[in-house]
């Protein structure tokens, strides 16, 4: 499939270099999808209205925040995925090319001559794709993909800001945080409008990577953390949820991949030694990784009566990563087809995973920290002698330790998770901790980022409608 869809990409580009680009723009709105308040989709037609337009490129990253935008009146959400942009950036970039790469071109260069002519063909087609479908703003979640880099460049010269929704807001880890620096240090500053970020720590990041200047970045938490909110409150005034009561009970993994950078990583950005001198992995981490994970199925088996879900991201399962999972899982003695309450589901909803779970178990991933803001019983699974090592030092939740239940070897996980199965009660001193984490994560305690990603994307547009009219 991923060959033929590579062909059928090939052909696609070579036809769009032969057919003007007005038929280019025609092509490309019939792949352009309007988001409607039900979740539900439907072309985009040019519909001159009283809502602002906004273009999410890139759709299938955001998690949510498109669903969410759909939802307010004072805006017409559409979007289009990441390959129908690529067809324009690779009728010319014919090789797989990094941003820095063209902003770095030399002079005369073939690269620099086909930066030039990706430039002029994007702006091109794009100058006639926003006559056929009205655009008053585009949005990205990245700042690394070079699709959207020359979709930016096209957009702000036609006067269409762009705005960056960013998503990869955890940079508690310090060796995290020091490579998202190098990676937007290496670039050229933003060539969008605004950003839109979760926290203040990652701002700090693009401040100090001069990536962008203060006053084009804005925290505003993250837009799915509204129903959370919402539902913290109706949660414990529902003395836990009692208007719905889960009849069985659920343990929960957020899954992470024996690869994860919790056990190190190998990147030309920063001095991995400096971070890791013992070597860029942990030798450990398999043995660490089987642990926990035949530890879980032991106790699936040990408790029917109990569910059993591994939440993985979807991407993991199509990782190399994913292969050792499985060995791990057919190599135990338990047979898990065996076990109707072990359960693995990419696609569950993470914040109903949290409620209905009576213990969590996660690593790195913020939603541990949306967990502990629920009230949940939480195991870090440390073992191996995980805090012993320089790679513990690099880990986001390290100061915090006091608000999980830190499991340092397998007999502990087993007699944690029979403790949490029947323990509900929070301390109101261990509650307010939890929240002061999940605001430093997610800035916000009030529920109310929605209204903060609106203003900032009206005015950003405003704004520049101000700017065309003076020029």
């Amino acid at each position: 499939m991923k060959k033929l869809n590579s062909i059928i990409s090939f052909f696609l580009r070579r036809i769009i270099v032969l057919m003007p680009n007005q038929i280019t723009a025609i092509f490309l709105s019939i792949a352009i999808k309007e988001r409607l308040p039900n979740g539900k989709d439907q072309f985009a037609f040019r519909k001159k209205s009283n809502k602002y337009s906004i273009l999410a490129l890139d759709s299938e990253r955001y998690r949510g925040d498109i669903d969410i935008l759909s939802k307010k009146n004072e805006f017409r959400v559409l979007h289009i995925r990441q390959g129908w942009q690529r067809l324009l950036t690779q009728v010319f970039l014919t090789k797989k090319r990094y941003i820095y790469d063209v902003e770095n071109a030399i002079n005369g260069s073939d690269l620099e001559i086909q930066h030039k002519k990706t430039e002029a063909l994007v702006h091109d087609v794009l100058s006639k794709l926003y006559k056929i479908i009205d655009i008053d703003c585009i949005t990205i979640v990245h700042f690394k993909y070079i699709p959207d880099y020359y979709w930016t460049i096209a957009s702000e010269r036609l006067n269409v800001p762009c705005i960056m929704l960013y998503r990869e807001c955890n940079v508690m880890s310090p060796i995290i945080f020091d490579m998202v620096v190098d990676m937007m240090s290496n670039q050229k500053p933003f060539k969008g409008s605004h950003v839109i970020v979760h926290n203040q720590k990652i701002k700090e990041a693009f401040i100090k990577s001069n990536f962008v200047a203060d006053k084009q970045i804005t925290v505003a938490s993250a837009l799915r953390m509204d129903s959370l909110i919402k539902k913290n409150i109706n949660y414990f005034m529902n003395n836990f949820n009692k208007d719905k009561e889960v009849k069985r009970k659920i343990f929960t993994l957020f899954y992470f991949p024996v690869n994860s950078s919790m056990f190190g990583s190998n990147n030309s950005g920063v001095n991995v030694k400096n971070y890791y001198p013992d070597g860029n992995y942990w030798n450990k981490k398999e043995s660490y990784f089987i642990q926990l994970h035949e530890t879980i199925l032991k106790l699936a088996k040990a408790n029917r009566e109990i569910d059993f879900i591994i939440k993985p991201k979807e991407i993991f399962m199509h990782d190399e990563s994913w292969n050792f999972y499985k060995k791990i899982v057919s190599e135990s003695r338990i047979d898990e087809t065996k076990l109707d309450n072990y359960i693995v589901d990419a696609h569950a909803d993470v914040h109903r995973l949290i409620i209905d779970s009576a213990v969590i178990c996660g690593g790195q991933s913020s939603t541990t920290i949306e967990s502990l803001y629920m009230g949940k019983r939480v195991i870090l699974p440390l073992f191996c002698g995980y805090k012993d090592t320089a790679y513990f030092e690099q880990f986001p939740w390290r100061n915090y330790l006091d608000l999980f239940d830190v499991a340092d070897n397998i007999v502990d996980f087993e007699n944690i998770f029979y403790k949490a199965l029947n323990s509900k009660e929070i301390t109101k001193d261990d509650m307010k901790k939890r929240r002061d984490l999940y605001s430093i994560c997610f800035d916000d305690l009030s529920g109310n980022a929605i209204e903060k990603y609106s203003n900032t994307i009206t005015s950003t547009i405003e704004s520049s409608r101000r700017d065309n009219d003076l020029d």
